[in-house]
C-alpha cells in the first residue's frame, strides 16, 4: 500500500509542476534525448572542453533541443534543475542540484560564452551541442531515497529580442519536468 501511495504522489507531482512564468503560454519547447534518462551508479571520467572531469554517481546524462515558439529571437541565459524524490515515504525536493550558465559552454572558437547559452531564431530551434550531466543525485542504496526514480524540474531563464534592456524585451522563465528510469541491477 505504501508503494502505491508513493507512485500516486509522484504522478500528482508530475502533473502539478508543469507551468510557465510568462503569463501561462509556452515560449520554449524542450526535447530531451533520452526522454527518461537512466540513473547511473558508477563514477565516470568524461572529457569536456575544460579537460577531464569525474562525474559522481548517482548521475544522469541527456541532450537537449530547444524550440522557440515566439515571433522574436530568444536568448537563453541559464538552465537550472531541481529534483523531487521520495525519502522515508515523504516527498523531498532539492533545489538547484545543477545549474548551467553561459560560462559552462564554449563558442565555435572554444571560448567561454559570456552573454547567453544559445540564441534561438524566431520560430526556430537549436540543439545544444553538449551532453548535460546531473550528478550527485540521492543514493537509494545509501538510504538517501526510497528508489532511483526522480522527478526533475528544469527551469530555463531567457528573454526575447536582441537587447535585454529594451522595453520591448519579454522575460521568459520556462519550466519543464521529466523523470528518470531505475538503473538496471
Amino acid at each position: 500500500m505504501r508503494y502505491i501511495l508513493k507512485i500516486i504522489s509522484l504522478l500528482l507531482l508530475t502533473f502539478t509542476l508543469v507551468q510557465c512564468d510568462d503569463g501561462g503560454s509556452e515560449s520554449i519547447k524542450v526535447y530531451l534525448l533520452p526522454t527518461k534518462p537512466t540513473v547511473r551508479l558508477t563514477d565516470i571520467t568524461v572529457t569536456t572542453t575544460d579537460g577531464e572531469k569525474t562525474v559522481a554517481a548517482p548521475w544522469i546524462a541527456f541532450r537537449m533541443k530547444l524550440e522557440n515558439l515566439t515571433d522574436q529571437q530568444v536568448n537563453v541565459l541559464g538552465i537550472s534543475f531541481s529534483i523531487t524524490y521520495v525519502k522515508s515515504g515523504v516527498l523531498t525536493t532539492t533545489e538547484d542540484i545543477a545549474t548551467f550558465s553561459p560560462d559552462n559552454f564554449k563558442d565555435a572558437q572554444g571560448n567561454a560564452k559570456k552573454d547567453f547559452i544559445v540564441q534561438l531564431a524566431a520560430k526556430g530551434n537549436e540543439e545544444l551541442d553538449e551532453t548535460l550531466f546531473i550528478e550527485g543525485l540521492p543514493d537509494a542504496e545509501a538510504e538517501g531515497a526510497d528508489s532511483f526514480i526522480f522527478n526533475i524540474t528544469g527551469k530555463i531563464e531567457a528573454y526575447t529580442g536582441i537587447d535585454v534592456f529594451s522595453e520591448d524585451t519579454k522575460n521568459i522563465r520556462q519550466v519543464f519536468v521529466f523523470s528518470t528510469q531505475q538503473p538496471n541491477f
